[in-house]
């Protein structure tokens, strides 16, 4: 009897631990978030960031702080024409699949409650991302550009930093299991298309962000950013490469119109490649984001003679740089190669 007392108070202890851990477990690892929240944070950006057709906007006035006499030469350059073009790059795939769908709430119908928790808080870090830009914004504006310009780059690496981070979530939780490679000329639609290429935009366009991008030196001389930016290893022909299918995509236009019949298949067999082989591109994009970190990387970027800079690297980084341009040269040379052939053959 009194054995059985024992057994049946050590059940009910064992049973009150199991539920205290699990009240401390919640309780530690912080608030849950629902769909409705994911939207409300989405929309909050959508209303004051996004211009009508749903994508961020931040839109810097250039009559207010342009000093050169040729757009071209003045420091305000890297914002339309490079920053401002990684934002979309970053964020695309993300916002365009909101849009056509009325809102961020039906892609997250499948979503764990873990996910709802990661995408929430990744939408909040852009949205204060984007409240930090227009304070610094502001001042750079009303100073004619003289104050704040470095902080306004760095503020737009920040948030480009962030859009990555949402969408690869996004990418992860949304299109992995939605797309696999079997399309065929008859199953190429607006959607499938857009979304497609807005992750082919967004897995790509990360590799010159790390190259080049991000190791710009901030300078606000006279021609400096469009020198630096001619000058690029990846930067500049990936943006001129894409420049005519991220226009098509922003105005979101439908990339079917412009496919003859006869190149339909041609399209259809890309766009499988490029599935097939995205979770190879991203392995090897993740060995190359490895092998880019330390100062030698950047100090390798801003050698005026590479060679003699690798001769004077130990045997480790010499590794590195084998492996960052074998990557370049071989798998992200292939994957743009892909793009470029089905931008050809859409007629973009």
């Amino acid at each position: 009897m009194r054995n059985n007392l024992w057994k049946k108070i050590s059940v009910i202890g064992v049973f009150c631990v199991m539920i205290f851990s699990s009240f401390l477990f919640v309780s530690c690892d912080g608030e849950n978030y629902s769909k409705a929240d994911v939207d409300e944070v989405y929309s909050t950006i959508v209303d004051d960031y996004c211009n009508e057709r749903g994508y961020i906007d931040i839109d810097i006035d250039a009559s207010k702080v342009v000093q050169a006499d040729v757009l071209s030469e003045d420091k305000y350059y890297i914002f339309p024409y490079i920053l401002d073009n990684y934002v979309n790059y970053a964020s695309g795939l993300v916002f365009s699949v909101a849009k056509r769908q009325n809102g961020i709430m039906f892609s997250l119908i499948n979503f764990s409650q873990k996910q709802l928790n990661d995408i929430y808080s990744k939408f909040s870090n852009v949205l204060s991302c984007l409240k930090s830009i227009d304070e610094v914004k502001t001042i750079y504006e009303n100073s004619d550009g003289f104050l704040r310009y470095h902080d306004l780059v760095n503020s737009y690496y920040n948030l480009i930093d962030k859009l990555y981070s949402l969408s690869d979530s996004f990418s992860e939780y949304y299109f992995s299991p939605l797309y696999s490679p079997s399309f065929t000329s008859s199953n190429l639609t607006k959607a499938v298309l857009s979304d497609i290429f807005w992750f082919e935009l967004y897995s790509l366009s990360k590799v010159s962000y790390v190259y080049d991008l991000k190791n710009y030196l901030v300078d606000e001389s006279d021609e400096y950013v469009t020198t630096w930016y001619n000058n690029s290893t990846i930067l500049e022909p990936f943006v001129s490469d894409t420049s005519e299918l991220l226009s098509t995509l922003l105005l979101n236009n439908d990339l079917t119109l412009g496919i003859t019949t006869i190149n339909k298949s041609v399209v259809a067999e890309i766009t499988n490649n490029l599935l097939e082989y995205k979770n190879t591109f991203k392995r090897d994009y993740n060995n190359f984001i490895l092998a880019t970190e330390g100062s030698f990387f950047k100090n390798y970027i801003y050698s005026t003679n590479k060679t003699s800079y690798i001769e004077s690297c130990s045997t480790f980084e010499k590794s590195k740089i084998n492996l960052i341009n074998t990557f370049i040269l071989g798998r992200y040379e292939g994957f743009m190669g892909g793009i470029r052939l089905a931008i050809t053959n859409m007629n973009v």
